[in-house]
């Protein structure tokens, strides 16, 4: 029987879960760089006049959508990482302890796969 290190789950570069993580925030960002574009689009094109007043202000569209996306979205994509880190951490716990369970299941005597569980 196979050992523990030789276990094709041991080798893995990154974990699942940093593997989930980091394409969860890539999600996240194309998702609030879509709203971003979406809101400059809102207040230049299709409402000139919001852009007048703003200039009559001092201020500028893109300058009110940093404000927004700074203010509002990285707050926003900060907490829905932190939320979704912790709810991978819940769900993704017994997947090792599994793994640990089945592999000698799995494995025959001269180290070839049996089967898939």
């Amino acid at each position: 029987m196979r050992n523990e290190q030789q276990l094709p789950y041991k080798q893995a570069s990154m974990k699942i879960r940093t593997q989930l993580g980091l394409w969860y925030s890539l999600i996240l960002l194309n998702a609030l760089l879509l709203i971003g574009g979406w809101t400059y689009y809102e207040i230049a094109v299709e409402h000139p006049t919001i852009t007048k007043v703003l200039a009559a202000e001092g201020h500028t569209a893109l300058g009110e959508l940093g404000e927004i996306l700074l203010y509002g979205g990285l707050p926003s994509m900060v907490i829905a990482l932190v939320g979704g880190w912790f709810l991978m951490r819940r769900a993704l716990g017994p997947v090792p302890l599994t793994w640990i369970t089945t592999a000698p299941l799995v494995w025959t005597k001269c180290g070839t796969l049996a089967g898939s569980v």
